[in-house]
């Protein structure tokens, strides 16, 4: 299940980005997005592990304000599409269900409520291109509120757009239920509901693709009561693909290895050391654009 077709991609080393501009901001507010032609959603199951004054490291579940050990994310599973909604999950080995973390939760000593509560969390990465009018003060960006407005003492300064590429991750659970249709209330299904709808060109009467208009994302509300929703907006400008480089999702969300896993749990090396031993990717490589075929819907794509 792809947001546009597959293509064959040589990986370009490059280091013209920083980690804590790689990733879509969804905090409260309007944001707006295009998503990459030629791209693909990558969809994983995700631990996190905390760090013990033991060297250690200990499997953690939700958040807690009086937990200040450093968490660290572990991949154990990525999904694989092929098969549909119903495709298979794949780890490092055979059963990726058969994981140290996993073992570890089986072996805690609670009850059945609270084990159900440690599983793996299935995120969904995306490459899209932050288009979002943003008023840019030294290091700072500021982002327009849920209602268009920027904070105080900014007047003088002209809104201009984003204009980066970078990661839209969120929760994505189930997304279709036994008959197809989409289902959930996850970040991933909210997005595939607003793009599978029949958004058409007036020009041609052909369905567009969703990487030819603009998607706005709303978020409002705070902490559980947060809410993002998706929309469709009138923005369909021609974007030169050719300045802009994707990140290599691929290649860099890939399960750990078992072996790796029980080394951190038993406190063999730290988290970094352990990252370059067994050659865990932490930071995704930036690859060219390729232009998406005018047959792209013809290639089993769900839009």
């Amino acid at each position: 299940m792809g947001f546009g077709a597959s293509a064959k991609r040589t990986p370009v080393k490059s280091t013209d980005f920083s980690s804590n501009k790689m990733f879509f901001d969804t905090k409260r507010g309007i944001r707006v997005f295009r998503i990459l032609p030629n791209t693909e959603e990558i969809r994983i199951k995700q631990h996190w592990v905390a760090l013990n004054t033991d060297g250690t490291h200990e499997p953690v579940f939700g958040y807690s304000d009086t937990d200040k050990r450093v968490r660290r994310p572990v991949c154990v599973a990525v999904f694989d599409p092929s098969e549909g909604e119903y495709g298979t999950w794949n780890g490092a080995s055979d059963n990726w269900y058969n994981n140290p973390i996993n073992q570890w939760v089986e072996g805690a000593d609670l009850e059945h409520e609270e084990l159900k509560k440690m599983y793996a969390k299935e995120i969904f990465y995306l490459n899209v291109l932050n288009r979002t009018m943003c008023k840019v003060v030294g290091d700072v960006t500021h982002f327009p509120d849920t209602k268009n407005k920027f904070p105080q003492g900014t007047e003088s300064i002209v809104a201009k757009m984003l204009n980066q590429v970078q990661i839209l991750q969120g929760s994505s659970g189930k997304v279709r239920d036994e008959n197809g249709d989409i289902t959930g209330k996850h970040l991933y299904a909210r997005l595939m509901s607003t793009i599978e709808g029949d958004e058409i060109d007036p020009a041609t009467g052909n369905q567009l693709s969703p990487d030819a208009y603009d998607i706005r994302l709303l978020t409002s509300g705070t902490g559980i009561d947060t809410e993002r929703g998706f929309s469709i907006t009138a923005n369909r400008d021609a974007i030169d693909w050719s300045a802009h480089k994707a990140f290599d999702l691929k290649s860099w969300l890939k399960p750990w290895p078992d072996e790796a896993l029980d080394d951190l749990l038993m406190g063999r090396g730290t988290y970094a050391e352990i990252v370059k031993t067994y050659g865990i990717v932490q930071y995704p490589e930036q690859v060219p654009i390729f232009p998406v075929s005018d047959s792209a819907f013809d290639d089993g794509l769900p839009f």
